[in-house]
């Protein structure tokens, strides 16, 4: 699958969270998430092609990931995982949905899997970083009830590329 090829019609919609096992789809779904949007994500394709197996099957094992599945094909990620010290905080990683998927409700019921994860293991507020010039996935984090923190910071690999905070309170 690249990043911006039209999928299959099919359109049977299912969600799971992936095993160090999924791999192969975990890769595949980051390689069209990071060749299609480059700007969008904090690696490149470049540097995660070269994980080995037992890499990418460590990257799973140390973090939930959700899948979207429509019939038998992969359209969409979204990982949580630790976000920093405070220990009710947890973060939105690695969110992306195949472009054709997109306005579908699948990125909303990915991001519901991940709040519901965080929220089951004691977290308050859900974070992530978001490039500033990208507006559509900030409009769909606001929707989902994500505020814009007010801390920017800049991408590692890139410091011409801006981000912005946002959280969610999981209290409400």
């Amino acid at each position: 699958m690249k990043g911006n090829e039209p999928l299959n019609s099919v359109r049977e919609v299912h969600y799971r969270a992936l095993l160090p096992d999924d791999y192969l789809i975990f890769a595949a779904l980051r390689q069209a998430a990071l060749t299609g949007e480059p700007d969008a994500f904090g690696a490149t394709w470049a540097q995660e092609s070269q994980r080995s197996p037992e890499e990418w099957r460590s990257f799973i094992s140390n973090r939930t990931i959700f899948a979207a599945f429509d019939g038998a094909e992969a359209v969409g990620i979204a990982a949580g995982g630790d976000r920093d010290a405070r220990p009710n905080a947890r973060g939105l990683y690695s969110m992306w949905v195949h472009p054709s998927m997109r306005g579908t409700g699948v990125s909303t019921h990915l991001i519901m899997l991940v709040e519901n994860w965080a929220r089951e293991g004691g977290a308050t507020f859900l974070a992530l970083d978001v490039v500033t010039h990208l507006e559509y996935p900030r409009a769909l984090y606001r929707r989902c009830g994500f505020v814009e923190t007010g801390r920017f910071s800049v991408m590692s690999r890139d410091p011409t590329i801006s981000l912005v905070e946002m959280d969610k309170d999981l209290r409400r």
